[in-house]
């Protein structure tokens, strides 16, 4: 189930169950209420029945009537069971009362069951002023019985006191309920008030409540659910999108949710940068790859590398002929399937050593005996190795294979066993060393071959065994050692390394095995091989690791390691060090315009001469492209002189790089900027801290100008922190709404307007109007310029669409970022935007640079042509800064060129620039392109243009750039 239906449903059920709470408790406070008023009004109905009872008292008794037979039913007690019995023909909800004694002289009177409980308990509880219970009546209806004592008064003992003092019509109709004495209890008030009336005053209160909250809860709810949707349901989508995309392998996938919840954007940014270091990582894989191969085709031996795996993923021709698989064939299947080995004794399959080198992360060595089985089913006895490849982090990434055909060797060894003179005849012959160990030590022969791989004769070995582990590396000997304990045990595969006489070091790899006759040990037979040549070609492919291909300088890899030993090292040494990082300025427009191939030659001409310009023990590296990292080591301790050795080595460096360079008859001009660190920093320092030290103090360099250096310095830090909060403000300000569209006019050579330029500026809270040279780059370093173009689109089309409800129609032209123009799907988005707000594309024009168009090119003229169907047209922006050449230009799908406004400005006199202005000019009328001019300041520049035919001119001189509303209403 999604994230968001999961919290959805959540928060449904923690809703509903506040809600039937809450309604359960505001239900019983509502009958509690209604209960309550109930008993109150049972209190007002006891006080008027009490009070009545009073006044017929005093009444009857002021009247002086004498009590007989006739009067007796205007006695208070008996009019009041009257009254009460007479109620019922007014009443039909239920409620009752009654004057009730457990001593009753009239039936009507006799108090019940649930009434002499109340008699009773007053009795109990004198000082108790009321009863209250829940009861059931015999017709089954629930009522709420209320009762209140009524206690002996003086008047009452008339009639309940002494029997001799009742008058003679009391004591001749009734033989009880006398004897009472004043203050006991005669009985009780009785009233029953049915329930029926609590629940129903108890509902016309809770019904409306009920109304209004449920209201409120479902408004909750309903709002929750727009919030979840648009915070997080769609941006998580978004990234969901993105996520399985990259997975489909579209690297330039990229995730762009709108969400207010930091949390979101957080992991957005997060997977877009990773996305980006995927992308980069596998372009950088594919070179890597691809120089690796070239050399791995190159050796002599067969070579097969797998994965972790053990699936096949690379075989030069040697592994191809000797395996009968073609690399196409043996990609990604096991090893197992293409190197297929058998014992050549027993015949039975062999551990694949690949299987083992992963298992256990060492070289392995193939046994002795070892055959390869072809694909066509042919047996080639191989030998040689399988070593792990390692990756930065020293995990093992896969294995490579080395081996080569042996099949000579084995028919020697066979050959051998079967004569002792053929064995010497071809043992002394062969490359490896044969020899025959002692059961106690030392060996009984070796073969010729001793001497070329030990640089000591088998007869000076035989005689004193010593000599040869004194030659021998003292971090192999232990390992030697520990051969010689366990002489029952085969070797295969051992690797020593040996010092010969001249003091060159050889690898020698050593199998021996025992040897058996009777069951009696005899001792071992072994073989000692050079492999010298196979272990310099590993160590090869291992300096790969560490150079770069192209100039063979140390790489980025190798910089990193050195410069953290430097550093490791410089407190002891008591000096200083310097790294510093060099750009080639202008490579990039070199390289675009003469190909890459030119600029290889261009980059390896310069780390020749940068290696030339090298003090001893400094180092150059090639850092990437056409950057390069410079170590310079063992400076003075002292600050200052330092930086002046620092100095010297920049002179130098400078003097050789302006040499000029001859290429292809062409003699070009290099210029180069440098940013320089000192090491170290802190105490602290590390490889990855002085590297970009070094990078911000490169920027300040570059940005000063070709040839420029700079020293790293703490206020560059602070630059860069204020450069940081400029981009978060910038962040805020398009949430914010702190963006403004400006319009500057076009107009022909008239001076009527004919369109207009949409610029953007930002309303900044605290620093009022910021100018565009001071966010929109930062915005194209971090990526904001994609969000910035959008919002200057859809501002533009929302403007377009307003004019035209007005009945106006003014052609805008928009500038249109290299970054926005490449986004995925641009296309697409475009064309709905426009049709969204119902602008017309033929009055919109995208402003694209040279760079923009040539890059890429096949690529960015299919969606200019995607574009163009639509009806919107395209301008060349700056046209003349660039390296476009009429054979780009005329294949682009654009309408107009804008002349920077740089050759406009010295025009009227400067003849360059003037011949400049009219070679464009006819460019454009050749190619049949609408023209605008920037720069456009003063009527001297209108004049120069008055006499060059239809130029569309746009500057200062016609107007300044205004906000949307002050443009339109000057246009009205």
């Amino acid at each position: 189930m999604k994230l968001h239906r999961q919290i959805l449903i959540s928060f449904a059920g923690i809703l509903l169950a506040v809600l039937l709470l809450y309604q359960f408790v505001a239900w019983q406070l509502a009958r509690q209420a209604a209960e309550d008023q109930l008993l109150e009004d049972a209190e007002h109905i006891r006080g008027v029945l009490m009070s009545m009872r009073r006044v017929y008292h005093h009444a009857f008794m002021e009247a002086g009537l004498e009590l007989d037979e006739k009067t007796l039913p205007l006695l208070p007690a008996f009019a009041m069971t009257r009254i009460a019995d007479e109620l019922k023909n007014f009443d039909n909800t239920g409620f009752s009362f009654n004057n009730v004694s457990d001593r009753a002289r009239n039936h009507h009177n006799q108090a019940d069951a649930e009434e002499l409980k109340a008699i009773a308990f007053f009795r109990e509880n004198p000082k108790a002023e009321r009863y209250t219970a829940s009861i059931t009546d015999a017709d089954g209806r629930a009522k709420l019985f209320y009762a209140r004592p009524i206690w002996v008064e003086p008047y009452c003992l008339k009639c309940h006191g002494n029997p001799e003092d009742a008058p003679a019509s009391i004591r001749a109709r009734y033989r009880g309920a006398y004897g009472y004495k004043v203050g006991d209890l005669r009985g009780v008030l009785s009233i029953k008030l049915p329930k029926e009336q609590i629940n129903a005053h108890a509902w016309q209160g809770f019904r409306w409540q009920l109304l209004i909250s449920l209201s409120i809860f479902l408004g909750a709810g309903a709002l929750l659910v727009w919030q979840l949707q648009r915070d997080l349901a769609r941006p998580l989508a978004s990234i969901s999108a993105a996520a399985q995309r990259l997975a489909a392998g579209d690297l330039a996938a990229r995730a762009q949710p709108k969400s207010t919840i930091d949390e979101v954007q957080a992991v957005a940014e997060s997977f877009n940068r990773m996305a980006a270091s995927l992308d980069a990582s596998r372009n950088a894989l594919v070179t890597s790859e691809a120089r690796l191969r070239t050399t791995l085709s190159s050796i002599g031996d067969a070579v097969i590398s797998t994965d972790t795996a053990g699936r096949v993923e690379f075989m030069n021709p040697v592994a191809e002929a000797l395996t009968g698989w073609s690399q196409a064939e043996a990609m990604g299947r096991p090893i197992a399937e293409v190197f297929r080995i058998v014992n050549e004794q027993t015949g039975d399959a062999m551990e694949n050593p690949v299987a083992r080198v992963l298992r256990e992360g060492i070289v392995v060595g193939l046994a002795n005996h070892t055959v390869l089985l072809r694909r066509d089913g042919e047996r080639t006895p191989i030998a040689d190795a399988g070593a792990p490849i390692r990756d930065a982090r020293g995990q093992v990434s896969g294995v490579v294979l080395v081996f080569r055909d042996v099949t000579r060797e084995r028919l020697a060894q066979k050959k051998l066993a079967e004569s002792e003179a053929r064995y010497r005849l071809l043992a002394e012959h062969g490359r490896d060393c044969i020899t025959f160990e002692r059961p106690g030590g030392g060996f009984s022969y070796l073969s010729p071959a001793a001497r070329s791989i030990f640089g000591l004769t088998a007869e000076e070995i035989e005689a004193d065994a010593q000599r040869l582990i004194e030659r021998m590396a003292a971090g192999d000997r232990q390992q030697w050692l520990d051969h010689l304990v366990h002489p029952e045990h085969p070797t295969q595969g051992m690797e020593l390394r040996f010092y010969r006489p001249d003091g060159e070091l050889v690898w020698i790899e050593h199998d021996c095995e025992p040897v058996y006759q009777d069951g009696h040990y005899l001792g071992r037979r072994g073989a000692f091989r050079d492999i010298t040549a196979r272990k310099r070609a590993e160590a090869e492919v291992e300096r790969l690791a560490y150079h770069d291909a192209l100039t063979g300088l140390p790489n980025r890899r190798e910089l990193v390691e050195r410069l953290a030993r430097e550093l490791a090292t410089l407190p002891r040494q008591k000096a200083l060090a310097a790294l510093i990082l060099i750009d080639l300025s202008g490579f990039k427009r070199l390289n675009e315009a003469r190909g890459e191939a030119f600029g290889n030659r261009v980059l390896i001409a310069v780390a020749e001469r940068l290696q030339h310009s090298l003090r001893e023990g400094d180092l150059v590296a090639r850092s990437y492209g056409d950057e390069f990292a410079l170590l310079l080591t063992a400076l003075d301790d002292h600050v200052e002189v330092a930086t002046k050795q620092i100095a010297n080595v920049l002179a130098k460096l400078q003097r050789a790089i302006a040499l000029p360079l001859v290429l292809d008859g062409d003699e070009i001009s290099l210029a180069v900027c440098f940013g320089i660190t000192h090491l170290p920093a802190t105490a602290h320092d590390d490889a990855e801290a002085a590297l970009r030290r070094a990078d911000t103090a490169l920027h300040r360099a570059k940005a000063k100008g070709p040839g420029e250096f700079a020293f790293y310095e703490e206020a560059m830090s602070e630059a860069a922190r204020l450069r940081f909060e400029l981009e978060k403000e910038l962040r805020r300000a398009l949430a914010s709404q702190e963006l403004r569209l400006y319009l500057q006019s076009q107009v022909d050579g008239t001076g009527r307007i004919v369109g207009a330029e949409v610029l953007l500026r930002w309303q900044h809270p605290e620093r009022g109007v910021v100018p565009p040279g001071q966010f929109v780059p930062i915005a194209e370093e971090s990526k904001l310029i994609v969000e910035l173009g959008a919002w200057v689109l859809t501002e533009a089309c929302r403007l377009m669409r307003r004019l035209l409800d007005e009945g106006r129609l003014l052609r805008l032209s928009v500038n249109l970022s290299a970054r926005q123009f490449r986004q995925p799907g641009f296309e697409r988005w475009l064309m709905d935007l426009v049709e969204a707000h119902g602008a017309d594309p033929a009055l919109l024009t995208l402003e694209i640079t040279e760079s923009l168009a040539i890059d890429d090119f096949a690529v960015t003229v299919g969606r200019m042509n995607a574009l163009r169907t639509t009806g919107l047209h395209f301008s060349l922006d700056d046209f003349g800064t660039g390296y476009s050449s009429l054979a780009y230009l005329k294949r682009l799908p654009i309408s107009e060129l804008k002349i920077d406004k740089s050759f406009i400005l010295d025009a009227p006199h400067d003849a360059d620039d003037a011949a400049l202005v009219d070679t464009i000019l006819a460019v454009a009328r050749q190619l049949k392109l609408r023209v605008v001019a920037e720069g456009v300041e003063t009527a001297l520049h209108a004049a120069f243009l008055d006499s060059k035919g239809e130029i569309v001119r746009q500057g200062y001189h016609y107007g300044k750039p205004l906000p949307v509303e002050e443009w339109l209403a000057a246009w009205k």
